[in-house]
């Protein structure tokens, strides 16, 4: 298992983490031995990163969480979250140390390692302002670090992106999480205007300039990533989407249309599928990390961008014309090409010979395999390690 730094908290964590949310279900609505299973699974094969939230089944998830973590002893590193309610609104110090010390009794720890606030960062009903985070919140986590309570502190990286990116550029916070996927890399940079989603703005490299840690979540966008919309027994059976698309199956869709990577072998299949079909609960965790462990296909890693021409219109990037080829792949993975260029011909205008190359190199599998390699769930390699907490900057 490879390790990272998580920013400057001085922590070594997994490049994998375990993810116990009521997305997938299994720490909220799993059976208890299944759960200890996959848990002692993933400690085997050196994942060391859980994440759990008071929200995630109403306190289930760290419940069971904690139940599985007293019988393991394990040595990992835990991170849950508080959201808070419309009503708190008035009292949020009290309310943040309310919620930790019910989180821990519920974990079964003196401490957690990370304590991220899971509203979103917005004006909007249910968010929290940019200006209350930097203030109240960051003043009542301080109060929780002086007591012992909690060694590191985050946000949840939803919400406005404006107000994102002013609370991660005053450096107030440890971490960050934030939304990452093949349907919205927005987080890792600049995608074409017309691009579905919410445009993140390279929120990744925000968070490395502040050394900031990073944890990816939607990793999969909510399972919309399998292709289906079927759902496993225990998942959440109604999934609203983050930062992707105006609704589940709309992204379910969208996924779909990465199906000829799989058929090119860069991938072995849509992941999350057992979202979709019952299998055993360790069976996610194993392919993911085998995928981890085995790497691309040296074929996709010899891939390179081009540039299109000619009948593609002079001068057009192939990221600007991005988002309009995602649409246009058929199902045998080919290019409906655009104004009547042949494609056999003008080598210097670097026109691809042959329909298997034109599928290879179609640019929304560039895309695709750039994120695979970027590993979508990652914490960043460059970030510094030991440095104190410095002062929020105005």
């Amino acid at each position: 298992m490879q390790m990272r730094p998580l920013g400057r908290t001085g922590l070594e964590v997994s490049v994998l983490g375990f993810g116990c949310g009521a997305v997938g279900g299994l720490m909220t609505r799993g059976s208890p031995a299944d759960q200890e299973q996959a848990v002692a699974r993933a400690i085997e094969l050196g994942i060391n990163y859980f994440d759990t939230a008071a929200l995630y089944g109403d306190g289930e998830s760290e419940r069971n969480l904690g139940r599985v973590l007293a019988a393991l002893k394990p040595d990992v590193v835990v991170g849950t979250k508080v959201r808070l309610k419309a009503d708190d609104r008035g009292r949020i110090g009290a309310a943040i140390a309310e919620s930790l010390d019910a989180s821990l009794g519920r974990l079964g720890l003196e401490q957690v390692d990370v304590f991220h606030l899971h509203n979103p960062v917005s004006d909007a009903p249910g968010g929290l302002s940019a200006g209350v985070v930097l203030d109240e919140v960051a003043a009542a986590f301080e109060k929780l670090e002086t007591a012992g309570k909690a060694r590191f502190f985050g946000i949840t990286g939803v919400g406005d992106t404006d107000a994102l990116h002013r609370v991660v550029d005053a450096r107030a916070f440890d971490c960050v999480q934030v939304v990452y996927n093949a349907l919205n890399p927005s987080a890792g940079g600049e995608l074409p205007a017309d691009w579905p989603g919410q445009d993140y703005a390279d929120l990744l490299d925000a968070a490395r300039r502040a050394d900031m840690g990073v944890i990816g979540i939607r990793a999969l966008a909510g399972g919309a990533l399998s292709g289906s919309l079927a759902r496993h027994e225990h998942a959440m059976q109604v999934v609203e989407p983050i930062g992707s698309g105006a609704d589940f199956a709309a992204d379910v869709a969208r996924a779909k249309r990465f199906e000829p990577l799989i058929r090119q072998g860069a991938a072995a299949s849509c992941p999350q599928h057992d979202f979709g079909v019952p299998r055993r609960q360790t069976a996610h965790l194993e392919y993911h990390v085998h995928s981890g462990r085995q790497g691309l296909p040296e074929t996709v890693r010899r891939r390179r961008r081009h540039k299109w021409r000619g009948g593609h219109g002079a001068g057009e990037s192939a990221a600007a014309e991005l988002g309009e080829r995602l649409g246009n792949l058929d199902d045998a993975g080919e290019i409906r090409r655009r104004g009547g260029a042949d494609h056999a011909q003008a080598a210097d205008r670097q026109h691809l010979v042959d329909e298997r190359t034109v599928r290879e190199l179609d640019d929304a599998a560039i895309l695709a395999v750039e994120l695979l390699e970027r590993r979508i769930y990652r914490f960043s390699e460059s970030m510094k390690v030991g440095h104190p907490r410095p002062p929020p900057q105005a």
